[in-house]
C-alpha cells in the first residue's frame, strides 16, 4: 500500500515504506502511543508559534478579554505536557531492559534532558546562562521525573501506585501552607510546588514546572504499561479517560478540592461560562488540570488505534522522533519570527531580545498569522523529522536511544 505526500521524492519513498512496512520502525512500539505523542507534539508547536508570533495584548486565557478561538488555541495545548510525561512513563514500563540496566538508563537520560533544557533549549528560546537567566521547562520536568523513576522501578508496584496517587491528588494541599513555612524552605518551594524565581550565584533560574505532580504522573504511566502488556482490551483507555473527565466535572462544578483557581458561573453568556469552567491552573498543574488533560489523552489513545493513512503517518512520524523535533523546532520558530518581524515591521535582528512588545499601531490580534506560521513550521520540519526517524530505526548505536 502506498501513500503519497508532496515533500520530495526521497522523503516520499521513506514515507511510503513507513506505512507499507511498519516493522521498519518497530522496536516493540505501540502505534497509538506513538500517534498520541506525535499529535501533542504538533499541538506543542502551535503553542510555541503563538508565543513568538502573537501580537495580542491580552492573555488568551483571560476570560474578560479573550475570545473563544484565542482561548481554545491556548487551552488545547494544555494536553501536551501531561501526555509527554504519561507516555514517557508508559515507555519505561514497556522497555525490555532488566531493572538495573533500565534504572541506569533512566538516571543518565534524565540528567541528559536536564542538561538539554538549561543549554540548547534555553538558547533556542533566547535565554540561558549567557544572559544570566535560565528557565526550567518541560524537559526539566521529564528529566527530573526520570531520575526519580530510576529508583521507582525497584519499588513494589502497589507502593509505587500509592505514592504516585498521593503526589497527584495531594499536592494541592500545599496551596494552603502559610507564608512562614514557605519562607523556611526557600527555593525548594519553587522546585517542588509553585513556579517562581530562584538565584544560584549570578544566575536567575525561573522554575516553570515544579516537579511533584509530574513525578507522580510518570509513575502512573509506568504502571499503566502493565495494562498494555497484560490486556489487549483497548477499551480500558476509553473507560479511564471518560472516568477522569467525569471526575473533573464533578469536582469542578461542585467547586471542590483540586484547583486554587475557581470558575465563575456569572460570566456573560454560556460561552464565557464554559471557558471559565475549563480555565484551570497549569503552573503548577492542579488536580483539575491533570484530570481533564490526562482524561482526554487516554480517550485519544483509544480512538487513535484505528487511525490510518496520512494522519497516522504524520502523527506517527513526529511521535517516533519527539526529542529531535523538540530540539529543532524552537530555534526554527524563533528564526522564522525574526524574519517575519524584520520583513513586516523592520524590527532589529536580535536573537537574545526578540521584539514582543509591539508598538500600538501594529498591535492587532493576529490569530491567522499564528496558524499560518504553525503550518509552515510543520511542513518544513517534517522532512527532517522523517529522515531522522528512519535513521533512528536503523541505528544500533547506544547513543541513539538518548535522542
Amino acid at each position: 500500500m502506498k501513500r503519497t505526500i508532496s515533500v520530495g521524492e526521497g522523503i516520499l519513498d521513506t514515507a511510503e515504506q513507513s506505512v507499507a512496512k511498519p516493522k521498519v520502525f518497530s522496536r516493540s512500539r505501540i502505534e497509538n502511543v506513538d500517534m498520541l505523542r506525535g499529535f501533542v507534539m504538533i499541538l506543542m508547536a502551535l503553542d510555541h508559534v503563538r508565543y513568538f508570533f502573537s501580537m495580542a495584548s491580552f492573555n488568551p486565557l483571560d476570560i474578560s478579554q479573550t475570545s473563544f478561538p484565542w482561548f481554545m488555541t491556548r487551552w488545547i495545548t494544555h494536553l501536551c505536557a501531561p501526555s509527554f510525561v504519561l507516555l514517557a512513563g508508559m515507555g519505561i514500563g514497556l522497555s525490555k531492559k532488566i531493572p538495573k540496566t533500565l534504572s541506569t538508563f533512566l538516571f543518565t537520560r534524565g540528567c541528559w534532558l536536564i542538561f538539554l533544557e538549561i543549554s540548547i533549549i534555553n538558547i533556542g528560546w533566547g535565554t540561558g546562562v549567557f544572559l544570566g537567566v535560565t528557565t526550567l521547562g518541560v524537559l526539566w520536568a521529564l528529566g527530573v521525573s526520570m531520575v526519580f523513576m530510576a529508583a521507582g522501578v525497584y519499588l513494589n508496584k502497589k507502593a509505587l501506585l500509592l505514592i504516585c496517587l498521593a503526589l497527584i491528588f495531594g499536592h494541592n494541599m500545599l496551596d494552603s501552607l502559610d507564608a512562614s513555612f514557605v519562607a523556611s524552605i526557600g527555593p525548594l518551594w519553587h522546585i517542588l510546588h509553585k513556579p517562581g524565581q530562584i538565584h544560584i550565584m549570578d544566575q536567575s533560574v525561573m522554575v516553570i514546572y515544579p516537579i511533584i505532580p509530574w513525578v507522580g504522573l510518570m509513575g502512573i504511566g509506568y504502571l499503566m504499561s502493565n495494562w498494555e502488556k497484560l490486556n489487549n482490551d483497548q477499551t480500558m483507555y476509553l473507560k479511564l479517560g471518560v472516568g477522569l473527565i467525569g471526575l473533573f466535572f464533578i469536582l469542578r462544578l461542585g467547586g471542590l478540592y483540586g484547583d486554587s483557581m475557581g470558575w465563575d458561573s456569572n460570566q456573560q453568556g454560556l460561552t464565557k461560562t464554559f471557558l471559565s469552567l475549563l480555565n484551570v491552573s497549569k503552573y503548577p498543574p492542579s488536580l483539575h488540570y491533570l484530570l481533564i488533560t490526562v482524561g482526554i489523552g487516554c480517550t485519544l489513545l483509544y480512538f487513535l488505534r484505528n487511525l490510518k493513512s496520512i494522519p497516522a503517518l504524520i502523527f506517527g512520524t513526529f511521535g517516533r522522533a519527539p526529542l529531535f523535533f523538540y530540539i529543532i523546532h524552537i530555534p526554527f520558530i524563533h528564526l522564522l519570527a525574526m524574519v517575519w518581524q524584520n520583513f513586516n515591521y523592520g524590527l532589529d535582528w536580535n536573537w537574545w531580545h526578540l521584539k514582543r512588545n509591539f508598538p500600538d499601531e501594529i498591535m492587532i490580534p493576529n490569530l491567522l498569522t499564528v496558524y499560518l506560521a504553525w503550518l509552515v513550521t510543520l511542513v518544513l520540519l517534517f522532512p527532517f523529522t522523517i529522515k531522522f526517524e528512519a535513521f533512528k530505526s536503523r541505528s544500533k548505536a547506544w547513543w541513539v536511544s538518548y535522542l
